[in-house]
């Protein structure tokens, strides 16, 4: 079993990570040779893309259509 574990609050106290922490144990019971892969969005937050990068349109814009 592979067990995906996020959390994605801000606070480090909060009853979501409390609450997943608990789901979590309570998996291992059932599977205790599961594999666990945590990302904690809250304290290593996602890259944001890249906005320079510019988005092409094949076609014109509606004002300059004819």
């Amino acid at each position: 079993m592979n067990i995906l574990h996020i959390d994605s609050s801000s606070r480090p106290k909060s009853h979501s990570r409390e609450l997943s922490a608990a789901i979590v144990k309570k998996l291992l019971q059932v599977a205790p040779d599961a594999s666990i892969r945590r990302r904690d969005l809250g304290a290593d937050p996602l890259p944001l893309p890249r906005l320079t990068t510019r988005i092409r349109c094949h076609r014109r814009p509606h004002w300059r259509r004819r």
